[in-house]
Formats: C-alpha cells, structure tokens, sequence
C-alpha cells in the first residue's frame, strides 16, 4: 500500500508490553510525518527521554538562543504557547472596559470612560471589535499550537481538511486570520492622525508581522513526499546573496520557520519599545485612557515577546539528529 512505498523498513515488535514501530531514516510517525516544520521541532528521542533532568538538558542543549531562559514544560514551544494563551486572552479583555462605556454613552451617567483622542465614535468603536476579533483567534489558534506540540503528540483535529491537515497548520491560519486584521486596525489611527510616527511604525509592524505569520502558515504545510524532511529555504536563498558569507547566518537563520519566528521576535521587541513610547507620552500628559490602553497593551507585547522567543529557541534542528539513524517510536 501508500505506506508501504514510503517508509522503507517497518518492523512492528514486543517490547515492555507495548507496540513500538522503529523506522528507519528518522521517518516522522503519522499525524507528524505530514508537516515540514517537524523538520526543525521533532525530538527523535522524545519517547525515550522521560527523566525531567534529561528533557530540561536535551532542551537547553538544543537551543540556539535564549539559552538563560528557564525550562519548565517538555519543549520550549509548549511553554511559548503558554504564554500566547496569556497574551491571547488579555487581547479579548482589553477592550472591553471602553466598549462597553461606549455602549452606556448615551446616558452620562454610565459613561465612564472618556472619548478617544485620536478616532470618531464608530471608527474607535470598529478598531476595539477588530482587537476583540483578533484576541478570539489568537486565542484558539493558541490552544491548537499548544495541543500540536504536546507530547505525546495527538492526532489532528480536522485530518480531512487540506488547509488544517494538521494542527499546527490550523494554528497557523488562525494566528494569521488574527494578525491581519490588526492592519486595517492600524490603519484608522494613521488616517485620522497622518502625522503620528508611533502609528505609520505601528502599521509598518502589523503588516511585517501578517507577512511572518503567512511565512509560518507556509512552512507547516505538507511537502508532498513523506519521506522528505527538508525544511522550506526559499527565504534562505533568497537572503543568501547578502548574508552567505556570514558563519551566524546559516546558524540561525537555516530555514524559512526560524527566518520567521525571528522575524515575529524582532517585531514584538520594536512593538514593545513603540508601545513604552506611547505610555510615558499619555503619562506626561495625565491621559487616563490612554495610559489605560498602553498599560495593558505593554504587558500584552511582552507577553507575545516571551512566547515568541521560546518559539525561536526551540525551532533550532537537533544537533544530533542524523538522517539515516533507526528511531523507536510508540505507534499512534
């Protein structure tokens, strides 16, 4: 059968009482034999490590950054996830204080939130459902990842569907669906405020991130050859005439997941230093609602920035994962 023609050597043997299968050529096991950016997360001894001392040393020894972060769950991307879970939720809660003043603003009593400085009524009341909207997806597309990384990993959620075989590819297009509305979010401030470098820099992020979070969606899909593990390069080769020469480049920066991951990094470091920016400008001026937005806005980048750097460090491939060796894998 189809299996049969792609996995070279398959044999099925008693050991401990439990079904194992070894395969050879470090072939993924289904569900995970679908997806590229296995390629870069997949530990091949992820069912032999059970020790916690050794999972915490197998982790830190594959990291290529972030080294001095803590270990406290069985892969930096569970722990990431954890923190976009935080991140995600808070985005749902932010806005609605000020919603729900803006409901209540036709009796002044009720209205306890003053008007924004920077959009009309409706236009502001448009921007805090699209931080709503964002904040639901970002917030299943979380709980998806979570649950894609787990170990021992699960069976996907909708196999059937081309565009969310997997769960990492269904997480992926919820992050994006999420990311891409902050653009025409950002948009407003800029039309109504054009001469507001915070804003046009803010836009400039959201859409370098909806780039990212497509670039990401990419990668999880299948290559179309099970038997093949290599990860997408295209921006690889693409940057290669500039930064080929550099040792840290193909280090770092070995494939379009990692490019990616660093690229939400390095947008979540500026988000964080534009929205700080933004804060002690509504402090100097005593503007409650706006140190309000900023306030929970900061802890909500940093959030994301934390998760994010726990991606990237845990998107660096194995150092001692050798195409060719035999792997022990319980069957699913």
């Amino acid at each position: 059968n189809c299996k049969t023609a792609i996995i070279s050597v398959v044999v099925v043997s008693r050991m401990d009482e439990q079904n194992v299968v070894t395969i050879e050529n470090n072939t993924l096991p289904s569900p995970l034999i679908r997806s590229q950016f296995r390629s870069t997360t997949y530990y091949t001894d992820v069912n032999v490590i059970n020790n916690i001392e050794e999972r915490n040393a197998r982790i830190l020894a594959r990291r290529g950054c972030f080294k001095w972060m803590p270990v406290l769950f069985s892969n930096d991307l569970v722990h990431g996830s954890w923190y976009y879970v935080a991140g995600s939720f808070l985005t749902i809660l932010i806005p609605c204080f000020p919603l729900i003043s803006i409901y209540q603003s036709y009796d002044s009593r009720l209205n306890f939130w003053p008007p924004s400085q920077y959009l009309p009524l409706y236009d502001n009341t448009a921007a805090y459902g699209l931080l709503i909207l964002m904040g639901v997806l970002y917030t299943i597309g979380s709980w998806v990842f979570l649950r894609a990384v787990e170990e021992p990993h699960k069976e996907p959620l909708l196999p059937n569907w081309h565009h969310f075989q997997n769960d990492e590819l269904l997480a992926m297009w919820l992050f994006t669906f999420g990311t891409v509305p902050s653009v025409p979010c950002m948009l407003l401030y800029v039309i109504y405020n054009p001469h507001n470098g915070s804003f046009v820099l803010a836009l400039l992020l959201c859409i370098l991130a909806s780039i990212a979070m497509v670039i990401l969606t990419l990668c999880c899909y299948p290559n179309g050859k099970q038997e093949e593990r290599k990860p997408t390069k295209i921006l690889h080769y693409m940057m290669c005439a500039c930064l080929c020469s550099k040792s840290w480049y193909g280090y770092h920066f070995a494939n379009d997941w990692l490019i990616a991951c660093w690229m939400i990094v390095l947008g979540c470091v500026l988000s964080s230093f534009v929205t700080l920016a933004l804060l002690l400008a509504e402090i100097a001026v005593g503007n409650g609602r706006g140190i309000f937005d900023y306030s929970t806005g900061l802890v909500d980048v940093v959030l994301f920035l934390i998760g994010s750097m726990y991606f990237t460090a845990g998107s660096y491939e194995e150092p001692n994962a050798a195409i060719g060796e035999t792997t022990v894998i319980p069957v699913v």
